[in-house]
Formats: structure tokens, C-alpha cells, sequence
């Protein structure tokens, strides 16, 4: 539920405006980005009230584009925080349809073919899986996985440019993930001896590398939670989504995302994009040789409702077996 004789108060005291449309059917106040120092008696942003008292409100500045999401972004925004004014009920989660329209349109990507490998010719690359995840682990269930680098490469045409003496390296030493996009294809050596760990090879648009990610849907729908996982390798998302210590994060979030060396401020949206989502609460899978600093972006970003931060307390992060978990709540203080 929202507060609603509050908000309008609050609205009069930051924006100079708030009061009803005729019908009672949205709220009306300057708006903060395109109107800070106007004297106007009118504004022309509106806050849709929506007939069912527990949906979330969005809202929409008819001078600007990009001023528009839900009523929790517009509070942040107005440096207060939401919890004064909307229920927790309320905040928990919400369905995003009537708020889409805040992104401009999906990202789009390249679709490439992958065929399924003869596992039996692949036996290391099957025991590299199988000791980092389990034995039990079916190597069928993890998305854009290619050990035939070789095939990948030359059935997609892909153009490796001065990379390309490299073929049968890679072929025989490598695993490979393609991004969600298909802006990537990320190698991973066998050898855990071997210095060159990672290989990265961009795969088309350039523009889109540092918007794609590498993510796995946990089957919950974003009507019964927006709680998004975040981490930075593409194994510390396979082992964290699969281990039994992490079995209740899993059964309370929608999406799992490694952000594949990217920064957060252009992962963030692209997260919230493929959930179709304005706002979330986030988790952290987070290296023990980070520190609450690095987050910073989070306790800013009008996007976030809440946030968390996970340590595994037997590695240095969440790539290896075993696991156990402490929890850091990041202190936001007030939003």
C-alpha cells in the first residue's frame, strides 16, 4: 500500500507541487530533472495511481524521455527513502508489464549455431566440468557451453583475425561460453597450471560488449520475486546456482548473472532488462578481495531496493567447492 496523503505532502515540500487530476486517478508534481527552479501552478509529471492498492505506482515526465519508472526511483531521486511511504508488502516485488516502456526497446544479439559435442571425444574437458561442479552435473544444462571450439568457430564463420594460428590451441586446451548476446565467446584453460586462464573473443557488435552478460533464469518468475544474483565469473555462477549451500538464494531470486569483467553501471540495466524489470532488490556473489567501496554504484542507483553481499568463507569466491556462506548486509543508511 501506498502512503498517499504523505506523499503528496512530501512531493509539495521537494518539487513546489502535488495534487489529484480531476478524476483521482494520478498524482501531479514538478519534475525534479526538467522543472527544478519552475514557479509554474501546473506540473506535467504524473504519477499513475493504479485500482489495486498493493501494485507498485510508475510514472511518466511528458517533457522527457528518460524521466519515467517506478514510484520507488522517483522517491530515491527525491533523496528519501521509499520505505517512508510504501509498504513492505508493497516493495517485496511486482509484476513490470505497465513499466517496460522505461527501457526503449531489448537488447538484440547475434544467434550462433551449437551443436552438441561427442562428450566421449572431449574426456579432460569433461573431467575439468565434472571436478569444478560435481559428477553428478549435467553438462547439458549449462547454457552456450562449447567444447568443440574448432566446429563453433568454423560452422559460425567467425573471423579470429590474427587469432586464428591459435585454432587448434584452443581447440584442445579450452572450454568456451558464448554470452547471452553473443557479443562473446569466453575461453577457459583446463589446465589449472596454465597462466593464460582466460581468453576472450569478441564475436560482432562492438557497442553491445559491455551491455551482455552470461545469465541463468532459476525458473522463478519475476510475479513471485525481482531479486537479481550477481557475481563475476561464469564458474562462480555455475557452482553458486548449483551448490546445496545456496539453495534458498536460488528459490528466492529470478535471475542469476555473471558479469563477465564488465562494470556495474552498464550490467545493472542490462540485468533488469531481461527481467523486464525498473527496479530490484540485488545479491552480490561477491571476492573476498572486495571490499564495501567497490559497491558504491549500488547505494546510488535509483534501480536498487535493496542490496546484499555474499563471502564464501572457504575461497577466495564462490568458483570452487566447497562453500560457506556469510552474509554482508551493505549499510545503506538512508537511500
Amino acid at each position: 500500500m501506498i502512503d498517499y496523503p504523505k506523499l503528496v505532502e512530501f512531493l509539495k515540500e521537494k518539487t513546489g507541487l502535488g495534487y489529484y487530476n480531476s478524476s483521482n486517478t494520478e498524482l501531479i508534481c514538478r519534475c525534479p530533472t526538467c522543472e527544478p527552479e519552475s514557479k509554474k501552478t501546473h506540473g506535467h509529471l504524473y504519477i499513475k495511481i493504479p485500482s489495486n492498492k498493493n501494485e507498485l505506482p510508475v510514472y511518466n515526465c511528458f517533457k522527457s524521455d528518460e524521466c519515467k519508472g517506478t514510484l520507488i526511483k522517483l522517491i530515491k531521486t527525491l533523496k528519501a527513502d521509499p520505505r517512508d511511504f510504501i509498504s513492505e508488502e508493497t516493495l517485496k516485488f511486482r509484476f513490470a508489464e505497465k513499466e517496460y516502456d522505461y527501457y526503449k526497446k531489448d537488447l538484440i544479439g547475434s544467434k550462433y549455431k551449437l551443436t552438441k559435442p561427442d562428450y566421449d571425444s572431449y574426456k579432460l574437458k569433461r573431467m575439468y566440468l565434472y571436478s569444478r561442479l560435481g559428477f553428478d552435473f549435467d553438462l547439458d544444462r549449462v547454457p552456450g557451453l562449447i567444447l568443440n571450439i574448432r566446429e563453433f568457430i568454423q560452422s559460425n564463420n567467425i573471423d579470429l583475425k590474427n587469432r586464428s594460428r591459435f585454432l587448434e590451441y584452443y581447440e584442445t586446451s579450452f572450454i568456451g561460453f558464448v554470452s547471452d548476446l553473443g557479443s562473446l565467446l569466453i575461453l577457459r584453460n583446463i589446465d589449472p597450471s596454465s597462466e593464460q586462464r582466460y581468453i576472450k573473443i569478441p564475436l560482432n557488435d562492438k557497442q553491445l560488449l559491455f551491455r551482455d552478460v552470461y545469465s541463468i533464469t532459476t525458473g522463478k518468475s519475476k510475479k513471485e520475486t525481482n531479486t537479481i544474483v550477481l557475481c563475476e565469473g561464469i564458474f562462480d555462477l555455475l557452482v553458486g546456482i548449483n551448490s546445496f549451500e545456496l539453495n534458498e538464494l536460488k528459490s528466492k531470486s529470478c535471475l542469476w548473472v555473471s558479469i563477465l569483467g564488465n562494470n556495474y553501471p552498464s550490467i545493472v540495466p542490462a540485468a533488469l532488462n531481461k527481467c523486464k524489470l525498473t527496479a530490484s532488490n540485488f545479491v552480490i556473489l561477491s571476492d573476498n578481495d572486495r571490499k564495501e567501496i567497490d559497491y558504491r554504484y549500488f547505494k546510488y542507483n535509483p534501480s536498487v531496493i535493496g542490496f546484499d553481499i555474499y563471502r564464501n568463507k572457504f575461497g577466495k569466491d564462490f568458483g570452487k567447492l566447497p562453500i560457506g556462506l556469510s552474509k554482508h548486509v551493505f549499510d545503506f543508511g538512508r537511500w
